[in-house]
């Protein structure tokens, strides 16, 4: 037996686009309603299904009004909980945020060269850049301070956020560019 859902839909009155706009609305209705959220709060952090403090999420934003407010620069680090205890973690983080640390110099001295030669560096100034680097920071992240702690209640995540005085920091990559560009 053959059906012909068109003649259905004359009898009931309903034509086919008023039938495609429902199917589209209702499609989209579930889309939503089951896909992610696309107009999320900006300054809200999801880690792993929990909330967390903005900062968690490295979120620029949050960042800039901390450096502001406080005259820091700040890095987040994590380490996951690896069975060696707190302190252990705690280094472990610690290191993973100095690192970015390192990262934002590097791209500090090579931004500044950039507007000052015109040109992108070259492997040998890359090499001296990072062997200065290497030697300077240490001293210039010597007295970077933990700001904030935060662990995620299900895996033990931690999180560390941790200052450097800004001050200090540019006058590092001063003479960092200073020392690798003879200026």
């Amino acid at each position: 037996m053959k059906t012909n859902f068109g003649m259905v839909n004359k009898v009931a009155g309903v034509g086919k686009l008023p039938l495609i706009v429902i199917s589209l609305l209702m499609a989209l209705f579930v889309l939503v309603g089951c896909g992610p959220k696309i107009f999320a709060d900006p300054n809200k952090c999801v880690k792993k299904g929990v909330d967390a403090p903005p900062w968690v999420c490295d979120k620029l934003k949050v960042k800039k009004e901390i450096e502001k407010e406080y005259g820091l620069y700040v890095e987040v680090g994590s380490a996951p909980d690896n069975g060696l205890g707190e302190n252990f973690q705690k280094t472990e983080a610690s290191a993973n945020s100095r690192a970015a640390f390192i990262e934002r110099m590097q791209t500090a001295i090579k931004k500044e060269y950039n507007e000052d030669k015109g040109t992108d560096m070259n492997e040998a100034i890359l090499n001296k850049v990072s062997s200065s680097i290497k030697t300077a920071s240490a001293g210039a992240l010597a007295d970077s301070e933990i700001l904030e702690t935060w662990q995620h209640p299900e895996d033990n995540t931690m999180y560390l956020m941790v200052g450097v005085k800004k001050e200090r920091f540019d006058k590092v990559v001063k003479d960092i560019s200073s020392e690798v560009f003879g200026e």
